[in-house]
Protein backbone atom coordinates (compact mmCIF):
# COMPACT_ATOMS: atom_id res chain seq x y z
CA UNK A 1 0.00 0.00 0.00
CA UNK A 2 2.84 2.42 0.87
CA UNK A 3 4.56 1.61 -2.46
CA UNK A 4 1.37 2.44 -4.33
CA UNK A 5 0.95 5.81 -2.55
CA UNK A 6 4.63 6.67 -3.12
CA UNK A 7 4.36 5.72 -6.81
CA UNK A 8 1.23 7.88 -7.26
CA UNK A 9 2.90 10.79 -5.45
CA UNK A 10 6.06 10.54 -7.61
CA UNK A 11 4.08 10.26 -10.85
CA UNK A 12 1.96 13.26 -9.84
CA UNK A 13 5.09 15.26 -8.95
CA UNK A 14 6.84 14.46 -12.26
CA UNK A 15 3.61 15.11 -14.18
CA UNK A 16 3.39 18.50 -12.48
CA UNK A 17 7.01 19.31 -13.39
CA UNK A 18 6.48 18.27 -17.00
CA UNK A 19 3.40 20.46 -17.34
CA UNK A 20 5.15 23.40 -15.61
CA UNK A 21 8.14 23.06 -17.94
CA UNK A 22 5.85 23.18 -20.98
CA UNK A 23 4.05 26.22 -19.64
CA UNK A 24 7.21 28.21 -18.96
CA UNK A 25 8.68 27.31 -22.34
CA UNK A 26 5.66 28.54 -24.29
CA UNK A 27 5.29 31.68 -22.18
CA UNK A 28 9.00 32.46 -22.66
CA UNK A 29 8.56 32.37 -26.45
CA UNK A 30 7.32 35.82 -27.52
CA UNK A 31 4.21 35.91 -29.66
CA UNK A 32 4.58 37.41 -33.09
CA UNK A 33 2.48 38.16 -36.12
CA UNK A 34 1.87 35.42 -38.66
CA UNK A 35 4.31 35.78 -41.55
CA UNK A 36 1.81 35.81 -44.46
CA UNK A 37 -1.28 37.95 -45.04
CA UNK A 38 -3.80 38.01 -47.87
CA UNK A 39 -6.43 40.73 -47.98
CA UNK A 40 -9.03 42.31 -50.23
CA UNK A 41 -9.58 46.05 -50.20
CA UNK A 42 -11.99 48.53 -51.69
CA UNK A 43 -11.52 52.28 -51.78
CA UNK A 44 -12.53 55.53 -53.39
CA UNK A 45 -11.61 59.21 -53.59
CA UNK A 46 -14.81 61.29 -53.29
CA UNK A 47 -13.25 64.67 -54.11
CA UNK A 48 -12.68 66.17 -56.64
CA UNK A 49 -15.41 65.11 -58.98
CA UNK A 50 -14.97 62.90 -61.01
CA UNK A 51 -14.81 60.15 -58.44
CA UNK A 52 -11.97 57.61 -58.46
CA UNK A 53 -12.45 54.07 -57.19
CA UNK A 54 -10.32 50.98 -56.83
CA UNK A 55 -10.45 47.45 -55.48
CA UNK A 56 -7.69 44.92 -55.17
CA UNK A 57 -6.26 41.78 -53.69
CA UNK A 58 -2.90 41.76 -51.90
CA UNK A 59 -0.37 39.30 -50.58
CA UNK A 60 2.11 40.38 -47.92
CA UNK A 61 5.10 38.47 -46.58
CA UNK A 62 7.01 39.46 -43.45
CA UNK A 63 10.64 40.17 -44.28
CA UNK A 64 11.90 41.26 -40.85
CA UNK A 65 10.37 40.71 -37.42
CA UNK A 66 12.05 43.58 -35.55
CA UNK A 67 9.93 44.47 -32.49
CA UNK A 68 12.39 47.16 -31.34
CA UNK A 69 12.29 50.94 -31.19
CA UNK A 70 8.59 51.17 -32.01
CA UNK A 71 8.93 49.25 -35.29
CA UNK A 72 7.21 45.88 -35.26
CA UNK A 73 8.02 44.44 -38.69
CA UNK A 74 8.84 45.09 -42.35
CA UNK A 75 6.74 43.41 -45.09
CA UNK A 76 6.90 42.95 -48.86
CA UNK A 77 3.58 43.56 -50.62
CA UNK A 78 2.22 42.67 -54.07
CA UNK A 79 -1.28 43.69 -55.24
CA UNK A 80 -3.51 43.23 -58.27
CA UNK A 81 -6.69 45.16 -58.82
CA UNK A 82 -8.93 47.38 -60.92
CA UNK A 83 -9.35 51.13 -60.86
CA UNK A 84 -11.86 53.41 -62.50
CA UNK A 85 -13.14 56.94 -62.95
CA UNK A 86 -15.89 58.29 -65.25
CA UNK A 87 -13.47 58.60 -68.17
CA UNK A 88 -11.38 55.46 -67.89
CA UNK A 89 -10.23 52.51 -65.90
CA UNK A 90 -8.45 49.22 -66.02
CA UNK A 91 -6.10 46.94 -64.12
CA UNK A 92 -3.27 47.93 -61.81
CA UNK A 93 -0.33 46.07 -60.29
CA UNK A 94 1.50 47.26 -57.20
CA UNK A 95 4.73 46.21 -55.46
CA UNK A 96 6.15 47.76 -52.33
CA UNK A 97 7.31 47.62 -48.74
CA UNK A 98 5.15 48.06 -45.62
CA UNK A 99 6.32 48.96 -42.11
CA UNK A 100 4.18 48.19 -39.06
CA UNK A 101 4.51 49.78 -35.62
CA UNK A 102 3.04 48.62 -32.31
CA UNK A 103 3.32 45.35 -30.46
CA UNK A 104 -0.26 44.41 -29.58
CA UNK A 105 -3.26 44.02 -31.81
CA UNK A 106 -3.33 47.57 -33.21
CA UNK A 107 -0.67 48.70 -35.67
CA UNK A 108 0.05 51.86 -37.62
CA UNK A 109 1.16 50.95 -41.14
CA UNK A 110 3.13 52.90 -43.73
CA UNK A 111 3.45 51.58 -47.28
CA UNK A 112 5.81 52.82 -50.02
CA UNK A 113 5.20 51.29 -53.44
CA UNK A 114 5.32 51.59 -57.19
CA UNK A 115 2.17 51.02 -59.24
CA UNK A 116 1.64 50.16 -62.90
CA UNK A 117 -1.69 51.44 -64.21
CA UNK A 118 -3.16 50.47 -67.57
CA UNK A 119 -6.00 52.70 -68.86
CA UNK A 120 -7.73 49.90 -70.72
CA UNK A 121 -11.04 51.73 -71.21
CA UNK A 122 -9.47 54.80 -72.85
CA UNK A 123 -7.35 52.57 -75.08
CA UNK A 124 -10.42 50.65 -76.27
CA UNK A 125 -12.40 53.87 -76.72
CA UNK A 126 -9.63 55.43 -78.83
CA UNK A 127 -9.13 52.24 -80.84
CA UNK A 128 -12.84 51.92 -81.71
CA UNK A 129 -13.72 55.63 -81.96
CA UNK A 130 -16.49 55.29 -79.39
CA UNK A 131 -16.91 59.04 -78.77
CA UNK A 132 -17.39 60.03 -82.43
CA UNK A 133 -13.84 61.07 -83.19
CA UNK A 134 -13.27 58.08 -85.40
CA UNK A 135 -11.02 55.15 -84.59
CA UNK A 136 -7.34 55.79 -83.94
CA UNK A 137 -5.63 52.91 -85.72
CA UNK A 138 -2.25 54.13 -84.48
CA UNK A 139 -3.21 53.77 -80.81
CA UNK A 140 -0.55 51.69 -79.05
CA UNK A 141 -1.29 49.91 -75.79
CA UNK A 142 2.01 51.03 -74.23
CA UNK A 143 0.87 54.67 -74.54
CA UNK A 144 -1.88 53.89 -72.03
CA UNK A 145 0.39 52.28 -69.42
CA UNK A 146 1.89 54.47 -66.70
CA UNK A 147 4.08 53.91 -63.65
CA UNK A 148 3.58 56.04 -60.55
CA UNK A 149 4.87 56.15 -56.99
CA UNK A 150 2.25 54.92 -54.56
CA UNK A 151 1.79 54.54 -50.85
CA UNK A 152 -0.59 54.55 -47.95
CA UNK A 153 -0.96 55.39 -44.27
CA UNK A 154 -3.38 53.41 -42.19
CA UNK A 155 -4.36 51.30 -39.21
CA UNK A 156 -4.15 47.52 -39.09
CA UNK A 157 -5.90 45.31 -36.56
CA UNK A 158 -3.97 42.05 -36.43
CA UNK A 159 -3.53 40.10 -33.21
CA UNK A 160 -0.29 38.17 -32.74
CA UNK A 161 -0.63 34.51 -33.77
CA UNK A 162 -4.25 34.97 -34.95
CA UNK A 163 -5.76 34.96 -38.41
CA UNK A 164 -8.17 37.91 -38.74
CA UNK A 165 -6.84 41.14 -40.34
CA UNK A 166 -8.76 44.41 -40.67
CA UNK A 167 -7.24 47.52 -42.30
CA UNK A 168 -8.34 51.03 -43.14
CA UNK A 169 -6.57 54.16 -44.25
CA UNK A 170 -5.78 56.43 -47.18
CA UNK A 171 -3.38 56.02 -50.07
CA UNK A 172 -2.87 55.77 -53.80
CA UNK A 173 -4.28 54.03 -55.85
CA UNK A 174 -6.87 52.90 -53.27
CA UNK A 175 -8.00 56.29 -51.98
CA UNK A 176 -9.87 55.95 -48.69
CA UNK A 177 -9.83 52.19 -48.25
CA UNK A 178 -11.15 49.43 -46.03
CA UNK A 179 -9.74 45.92 -46.16
CA UNK A 180 -10.41 42.45 -44.71
CA UNK A 181 -8.01 39.56 -44.79
CA UNK A 182 -6.42 36.54 -43.20
CA UNK A 183 -2.98 35.93 -41.72
CA UNK A 184 -1.34 32.52 -41.83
Amino acid sequence: MLKRILLIALLSFFGYLASYAQETESSATPEGLNKNVIHASVGFIPIPIPIWGAYGFSYERMLFDIRKGGINSIWARASLGEWGDPGGGGPFQLAGVTMLTGTGKGHFEVNISAVRIYDQHRYKDDKTGLYGYGPDYNAVKSDYVDFFPAGSLGYRFQKPDEHFVFRYGAGYPDGLYISLGAAF
